[in-house]
């Protein structure tokens, strides 16, 4: 995460380590606790789905920016060659973060292989957060140690 922050928002190694410090330490923090209130499907036996599936809600939040945010970045790091000599062709004195996103915006709108990219990266993401949600709702093991 750090490498990716340092490389599409061009800070220092040691600030983007500090922020990817940050935001992993935000995240192992609440997703600790949010897939901790799971319960197994199957440790209901009065019907009460709805909910565990509310309990989800939050982590469904969680990871969606997660995913989006995380795409991002990664795209920005993988398309950086194409935005900076969009950013030179162009001749713009500013190359920070907005600039970078909307020269990365035009490029999608020109390229729509990008967004099909974009969209892909995001579910892989998405899926991967959830795994282990979706393994402790439907193991039975968790369902039998409560």
């Amino acid at each position: 995460m750090a490498a990716l922050v340092a490389t599409a928002l061009h800070v220092p190694r040691y600030v983007a380590v500090l922020l990817g410090l940050v935001w992993g330490l935000i995240t192992l923090t609440l997703d600790r606790s949010l897939v901790a209130e799971v319960v197994p499907i199957r440790a209901y036996s009065n019907g009460s789905r709805a909910r565990t599936v509310l309990k989800l809600v939050p982590r469904l939040v969680l990871v969606g920016v997660y995913a989006v945010l995380l795409s991002s970045v990664m795209l920005l790091a993988l398309f950086q060659r194409e935005i900076d000599a969009s950013l030179a062709q162009k001749g713009a004195a500013d190359s920070g973060l907005l600039a970078r996103l909307r020269v990365f915006e035009q490029l999608r709108h020109e390229q729509a292989s990008l967004l099909v990219v974009q969209v892909l990266l995001v579910v892989l993401l998405f899926a991967s957060e959830l795994t282990p949600v979706l393994i402790k709702l439907l193991s039975r093991e968790a369902g039998r140690s409560r």
